[in-house]
C-alpha cells in the first residue's frame, strides 16, 4: 500500500523519486506508516494519509490476500476510484461490511483500538460469522479499565475537558460496539489520545500521593491545549479549575429486529399456503392409492414441516431478544457509572 501510495505521489509531482525510495526504506526499517516517514524527511503532501487503510485491517485479517489488495489499490490509483467502491463492487466484500470497516478505520485513527486488535477483531466477526459491532461488543473490544477510567473521566470533568452529556451521548452513538465511556469520547472525537493516556496517568499518580488535583488539572489542560503526551505537559504547568456538568437523561431505542423479513418467517408463510392448498386438493380429488387419506396425510406432513420452521424462528427470535437485552445491560451498567462519576463531581 505504502509503494502505490509513494506512486501516486511522484505521479502527482509531491515528491521527488528519491523521496519516496528513501520513505519507503524507513517504512521497511522502522515500521512507521508512510506520513510518519515523509515527515521525518520535512514533507507534507497536501492528501493526509490515514495511518491505518481498509486494505491493512482486510489483509491482516486474511479476509483478503496481498495479491488481491495491490491488485485492488492499483485500479483504485489510476481508475481513480474510492477503495471500498471497488471492494464492493468486485464483490470481495459487502457493503455492510465496508461501512463496519470504515468505521474500525475511523476508530484505529483515533488510537480507540490498537492496528493489530482491530485486525484480530475482522477476523473473528468473519469465523463467527457475525458483524464487527457484535463481535466487539461480545468480546469488549471497547472496554474501558473499570478501576482507573471513572476517575480518570471525573477528573476530565473536574477539569471542564468535557461534560456528562458528551459522555451520555457518546455512549450511546457507539452503544452496538459495547464502547465504555472514555473509548466512547476519543471516537466520538470529544478529547484526544494524549488526554484520555494523561488522564489515566493523573489518577494512578493521585491515589499514590504524588500528585495533587491541581496538578493534575493542569497537566490536562496543557495536554488538550497543545497536544501534548503526559510526559510533556508535566513540564509545563497551568492551573484552570472547573466545576463538574449536570447530568440528563438518555433514552435508548431498541434495535430493530426485522423477523417478518427473516428466511425462517417466509418459509413458514410459503409452506402453510402450500398445505392448504394440498390439504384441499387431497379433500376434493382425493388421489389414488391413498384415497381417503390423502388429506390428513397432507396435513400431518405440512405440520411436521411448519414446526421444524417454527422451531428455527423461535431460536432467532430468542436470539435477537438475547441480544438486545445484552445491549440494554450493557447501557444501564453504563448510565450507572455516569451516575456515579457525576454524584463524586458535584461532591
Amino acid at each position: 500500500n505504502c509503494a502505490y501510495e509513494c506512486l501516486h505521489l511522484v505521479k502527482a509531482g509531491r515528491i521527488t523519486y528519491e523521496q519516496a525510495v528513501s520513505a519507503l526504506a524507513l517504512v521497511r526499517r522502522e515500521g512507521v506508516d508512510l506520513a510518519a516517514a515523509l515527515s521525518r524527511h520535512g514533507l507534507k503532501p497536501s492528501n493526509t494519509l490515514s495511518r491505518i487503510k481498509i486494505g491493512d485491517l482486510l489483509l491482516a485479517g486474511r479476509v483478503l490476500t496481498e495479491s488481491q489488495i495491490l491488485e485492488i489499490v492499483e485500479k483504485s490509483i489510476y481508475g481513480k476510484q474510492l477503495m471500498g467502491t471497488i471492494l464492493v463492487e468486485s464483490g470481495l466484500i459487502s457493503e455492510k461490511m465496508l461501512q463496519e470497516l470504515l468505521l474500525l478505520q475511523k476508530f484505529c485513527e483515533r488510537d480507540v483500538i490498537d492496528r493489530q486488535s482491530a485486525a484480530r477483531l475482522v477476523k473473528k466477526s468473519l469465523e463467527c460469522g457475525r458483524s464487527i459491532a457484535v463481535t466487539a461488543r461480545q468480546t469488549g473490544a471497547f472496554r474501558d479499565d473499570v478501576d482507573t477510567t471513572d476517575s480518570a473521566i471525573n477528573l476530565i470533568f473536574k477539569a471542564d475537558l468535557a461534560s456528562m452529556n458528551m459522555v451520555q451521548k457518546a455512549v450511546a452513538e457507539y452503544q452496538l460496539y459495547g464502547m465504555d465511556p472514555l473509548k466512547g469520547l476519543l471516537a466520538d472525537g470529544q478529547i484526544s489520545v494524549c488526554l484520555s493516556e494523561a488522564a489515566v496517568e493523573c489518577v494512578k499518580l493521585e491515589r499514590r500521593g504524588v500528585m495533587s488535583q491541581e496538578q493534575a488539572i493542569q497537566i490536562l489542560h496543557h495536554c488538550d491545549r497543545n497536544r501534548a503526551d503526559f510526559q510533556t505537559a508535566c513540564r509545563d504547568l497551568g492551573f484552570n479549575v472547573s466545576e463538574g456538568q449536570k447530568t440528563t437523561t438518555v433514552k435508548i431505542a431498541g434495535p430493530k429486529c426485522d423477523l417478518h423479513k427473516s428466511a425462517e418467517f417466509i418459509l413458514l408463510i410459503l409452506v402453510s399456503l402450500t398445505t392448504v392448498v394440498a390439504v384441499v386438493y387431497a379433500g376434493a380429488v382425493r388421489p389414488e392409492p391413498l384415497g381417503a387419506l390423502a388429506m390428513p396425510l397432507a396435513a400431518l406432513l405440512g405440520m411436521g414441516v411448519m414446526a421444524l420452521i417454527a422451531v428455527c424462528w423461535k431460536i432467532r427470535i430468542n436470539n435477537a431478544e438475547s441480544d438486545r437485552q445484552s445491549r440494554n445491560r450493557d447501557m444501564e451498567q453504563n448510565l450507572s457509572r455516569l451516575s456515579r462519576i457525576q454524584q463524586k463531581v458535584n461532591i
